[in-house]
């Protein structure tokens, strides 16, 4: 028996069988055209895949056992829902209405914060009303004194009302794009420089491509 082909099996399932049901933020983040793809026809899992699950997964569970320690100042996967939109922070800090979300990089160094973990960040606090945010980053290639790094987000009134404007479009978007099973409806991130990396590991790129080329 191949153990690993046995784990990533279980991941796929693992996915077909969330129960979730509604839009996510996860599916408005990233790349929402991807995410349509994904519900419209779910690939097989990879080892990359299951490699990234199970290091961030491990590490996400890990801190928010440690947070949980002292529970009258965080929660642990705080449940939101906003005009259909749903989503599970990774911490809240109760006292300060400051969430928290736990990410891992395998980099020795971060200076500046990665674009889609502020993205995912901002929905976040202007679901809850937060103008302070954190994003808690473990290095996986740095073995020297501290393999972590935090960074602050902040927003003001103007902010969480334009990110909330943004939310509500990708929504629109990505639910026409189930309903006419068309994932170009959807937003995509082919001409975003911040994000059009994900691009390459992408088995629709090419599909994508042509189509932005052809709406130019």
């Amino acid at each position: 028996m191949k153990y690993i082909e046995v784990l990533t099996s279980a991941l796929r399932d693992k996915f077909d069988n969330d129960t979730r049901t509604g839009v996510h933020v996860s599916d408005l983040t990233m790349c929402p055209r991807k995410a349509v793809w994904r519900k419209l026809n779910p690939e097989p899992c990879t080892m990359r895949d299951l490699n990234f699950f199970t290091s961030g997964r491990s590490i996400h569970d890990t801190i928010q056992t440690l947070a949980n320690h002292d529970s009258k100042k965080f929660e642990i996967e705080k449940s939101v829902e906003w005009e259909g939109i749903s989503g599970h922070i990774d911490l809240v800090d109760t006292e300060n209405n400051i969430p928290i979300e736990c990410k891992s990089a395998r980099m020795k160094e971060m200076n500046v914060v990665k674009p889609h973990y502020v993205e995912q960040l901002k929905a976040y606090m202007a679901i809850l009303g937060s103008k302070t945010g954190t994003i808690l980053v473990q290095l996986l290639m740095h073995f020297d004194d501290k393999p972590f790094v935090e960074f602050e987000v902040t927003m003001d009134d103007s902010e969480i009302a334009e990110t909330k404007q943004k939310l509500l479009l990708k929504k629109e978007l990505y639910l026409e794009a189930l309903s006419k099973k068309d994932p170009m409806i959807a937003s995509g991130i082919v001409n975003d420089s911040s994000l059009n990396w994900l691009c390459k590991s992408c088995n629709h790129f090419a599909e994508c491509l042509k189509a932005e080329e052809k709406d130019v």
